[in-house]
Parts: structure tokens; sequence; C-alpha cells
């Protein structure tokens, strides 16, 4: 029981007039020149951040978002049924991000690339959920307040990834780091993000980089990414993991050069996936030592244990 004014009320009779707005506030720089932003909420004259992003302004690309999963929280948590659209804040200001993600943006984006209509409606087939889809970097769903899973609706909290990995292998890793913090009632620590440019062949089978936009100049921008990734940590057990997905659904068989670590998902517990179906997302997991350069804006984890 509550008490307001000495009298009694019950938390059922509690609500707010309006609903808590959040603000994306730059907050400096990051790594390679991009910029540092904060999504936040704003309590007098103190700011409280639940998403940190790195974002460079001039590709329309996010590096990287950082936010917590707090297991206490999530137990349970807050739902609504109204989804909220995307914003493009004060960023993306010579394309339209949300016109980018429309699939028939996308099908002619894809063949001005790869010179190809016939080609372009082969790599993006909605009837096997081969689309980009406006991939979570935060989710919506690791928050527990309404007011904060709205907060994660801006496109520099996405990137480009293909439907079917979203809805597959990324999906169930969102859904077991979610378990995992609600089970062992821990923090968990999360860095989300792309790594390098996605690579399609084009009609004279030479690989090209796919981007989902263009501006009146022609310049590309919005990449997609070739690996998603989240680094995961657990500071009450000192523990850490890097998951890679190979955000292609197209390979028939996997190069090399996406492999940055050797394989540990045999030691991950926590996750029921399939990690090596390529629609799905073929995926593979890392100790933080063995990663060397390939995430260099992460702090550094490599004396920590695996997160198993």
């Amino acid at each position: 029981m509550l008490y307001v004014n000495k009298n009694a009320v019950n938390f059922t009779q509690l609500g707010c007039s309006k609903q808590v707005k959040e603000k994306l506030v730059v907050v400096g720089n990051c790594y390679n020149e991009s910029t540092a932003v904060d999504i936040l909420f704003q309590a007098n004259n103190t700011q409280l951040p639940l998403i940190n992003i790195c974002h460079n302004t001039n590709r329309d690309e996010t590096i990287y978002a950082h936010h917590y999963i707090i297991g206490a929280g999530l137990n349970p948590y807050e739902v609504s049924n109204n989804r909220p659209s995307f914003k493009e804040g004060q960023f993306y200001t010579t394309i339209s991000a949300n016109d980018a993600y429309s699939q028939s943006s996308q099908k002619n984006q894809v063949a001005y690339l790869v010179g190809s209509q016939s080609l372009a409606e082969k790599y993006i087939n909605t009837s096997r959920s081969f689309y980009f889809a406006r991939g979570h970097l935060a989710p919506d769903g690791d928050f527990v307040h309404i007011y904060e899973q709205n907060a994660t609706y801006y496109y520099i909290n996405v990137a480009p990834q293909w439907q079917a990995i979203n809805n597959g292998n990324w999906k169930a890793l969102e859904s077991a780091l979610r378990t995992y913090a609600k089970s062992k009632n821990t923090n968990l620590e999360v860095w989300t993000g792309g790594k390098d440019v996605l690579k399609l062949d084009d009609v004279n089978g030479n690989q090209v980089e796919i981007y989902l936009a263009r501006d009146s100049k022609g310049k590309l921008s919005l990449p997609a990414p070739e690996l998603s990734w989240k680094v995961l940590r657990d500071p009450s057990r000192n523990a850490s993991v890097a998951v890679f997905m190979i955000n292609n659904p197209h390979l028939t068989k996997i190069p090399s050069r996406l492999i940055v670590c050797p394989d540990v998902c045999s030691q991950i517990s926590w996750v029921t996936w399939d990690v090596k179906n390529v629609e799905k997302g073929y995926t593979y997991c890392c100790k933080m030592d063995s990663l060397k350069n390939s995430l260099p804006y992460l702090p550094e984890m490599s004396k920590e244990q695996l997160l198993t």
C-alpha cells in the first residue's frame, strides 16, 4: 500500500497524466569520427540515459548500441499492443530512412546496385522473408516500461537485417538473453551492432556492396551489415561472450573471411537455436580474448571467463 498525503492509495489507482517522453542528445564523438548519441529521459536537471548510440552521420550507419537488461525488472514487465512508428529524429538529413526500408524501395535499390530487376526480385523475395527488416539493436523487449520500449523506435537504433534472420536465430538470441537475466536475477550489459557491408553478386557475377539508400546526388548510404553481432556481459560473474550472425540468407557456402574467431557456441547452454542454418542466420560465438581487433570500439574484456 502507498500513502499519499497520509491517505492509503492502491497501486491500481495510480497512473500518469501523460507519457514520459525521451530525448535524443548528442553527447560527443565515438569510433572513427562518429557521433555519440544518448536516448535518454530528462528528470528536472538530471539526464537518465537508456541507450548509448555510436552513429556515423556521413554513412547513415549505426556502429553500435549499448544498453542494459535489468533481470529483476522483467518479471513481469509492461506490455503494450500499440507498436509505435520508427522516427528519424534529427538524423538522416539527405535521405528518408522510412522510405529506404520500404520493400518497393529495397527492390529498386538492389536492382540499381546489381544491374538487374529480375535478379533483385530473387534477392528481395517476401514470400521467403527475404527482405530487410528494421533490425532493432537495443530491442523494445529488453526494457521494462512502455515509455522505455517506445524510446527504442528510432532509426539510429536499427540496422538492415534480413527478416528471415531477424525472426530466426536473432529472435532466439534476444529471447534467451531476457530469460537468462530473469532466471539469474542479474543485469546484463549488451552491445549490439553491424560489421562490414553485405555483398551480393551482381548480374555479371561480381560482388557489390548493398546500401539501402542513395541521395539526390547519387551518394550511397545506410549500408546493410555483413555481420550482425552482440556482445553480452554478466558483471556479477565477470563473464562475457560475443555472438556473430552472418546477415546473408542467400549464401551457399560460408566464406572464411566472415569467421573472425574460433567458434565456442557449443559451450553456450542458455540459448536454443539452429546455428548452422543460413536462412535463420549462420551463427558463431567468440571468447572475448579471441576477438583481437574485430570490434575495436568495445571496452577491454579479454580477461573475463566465457558466459556459458
